[in-house]
């Protein structure tokens, strides 16, 4: 495991947005309530479908799909119970 600074809460999430393209096989990040929405939002803005209701409530995970540095498929996995 590598503790990586920039996913640290209020991040420049355009940073992390770069970082996609260079993912080489399967990747886990985990940061703050505000990092992974702006993320997300970022995404959607650049034409990446969430679906119709996408959340981001606490201990909820996204799984994106990265092809050529571009993420294009997300989906959303409820908080464990």
């Amino acid at each position: 495991m590598t503790v990586d600074a920039a996913l640290i809460e209020g991040c420049d999430v355009r940073a992390l947005h770069d970082r996609l393209a260079t993912l080489a096989g399967p990747t886990v990040w985990s940061s703050h309530g505000d990092v992974i929405p702006e993320l997300l939002e970022m995404l959607s803005r650049r034409g990446l479908d969430l679906g119709s209701s996408p959340s981001c409530r606490k201990g909820s995970t996204w799984v994106l799909r990265i092809e050529d540095g571009e993420a294009r498929t997300a989906r959303s996995l409820p908080p464990p119970a």
